[in-house]
């Protein structure tokens, strides 16, 4: 099944791409990436007529108008970013609907992805992002060397990518109108600011578990996408 039918899209939808852009989708309307430095995507783009644009810009300034899309793609990006509350904040503020996708925290913690500022969950309908600790830095047992090596094997390669892994090892996370998000810097999970977290998390989780509001994001269970249109 394609990406676009399991979004739901239609031919005429106007489409964001934010991240991920050495893998560019078929879908997409244009693409924005922090940075870009491999010539090899304008290379296979200029070979297609209908290949859009790349923009090199953060995710916390989008360089769009309100709802200037229908559907926002967020890939393997919002781990990276400086300010995971403006950049989901943009998120919102650009597109209609969109579909989040990134490493879960542990998988940024066991293969110490040197790139990833922030662990990120999907947790009661929202998003959850834990600024890294320096210790979480530190390699474990060499997890990710193995996991390299493996690799190079097509069979456990195939089922690295399966649906059934992807789904455990990244977060996958449907949103329409908006959608929750909750930061916590190091200082708070170190215990520093302990009398401000507890009420924090306690807020968000009890908001999420009590409330249902008309419009709020949906956690993506699988692809977990809705009734196509």
């Amino acid at each position: 099944m394609s990406h676009s039918r399991e979004f739901g899209l239609h031919p005429s939808d106007q489409v964001l791409q934010v991240g991920g852009s050495r893998a560019e989708r078929s879908f997409s309307s244009q693409v924005v990436d922090y940075s870009y430095d491999d010539p090899s995507w304008n290379a296979a783009a200029a070979q297609r007529s209908s290949a859009p644009g790349l923009l090199v810009a953060p995710v916390e300034a989008l360089p769009f108008g309100s709802k200037t899309f229908d559907f926002v793609y967020c890939s393997d990006i919002l781990h990276r970013v400086s300010d995971p509350a403006a950049a989901c904040s943009e998120l919102v503020r650009v597109a209609r609907r969109g579909f989040i996708e990134c490493p879960r925290s542990w998988v940024a913690y066991l293969f110490k992805s040197q790139s990833a500022a922030w662990l990120v969950d999907n947790e009661c309908e929202g998003l959850i992002f834990r600024e890294r600790l320096p210790e979480e830095h530190e390699r474990i047992l060499n997890i990710a060397e193995s996991l390299r090596s493996l690799q190079q094997d097509r069979s456990f390669l195939a089922y690295w990518n399966s649906e059934a892994i992807l789904s455990v090892r990244e977060v996958r996370f449907y949103w329409e109108v908006e959608f929750d998000f909750l930061v916590l810097h190091q200082s708070e999970r170190r215990g520093e600011a302990f009398s401000d977290r507890v009420p924090r998390i306690q807020q968000f989780f009890l908001r999420k578990l009590l409330t249902r509001r008309v419009g709020m994001s949906r956690v993506a269970t699988a692809w977990g996408m809705p009734p196509r249109r």
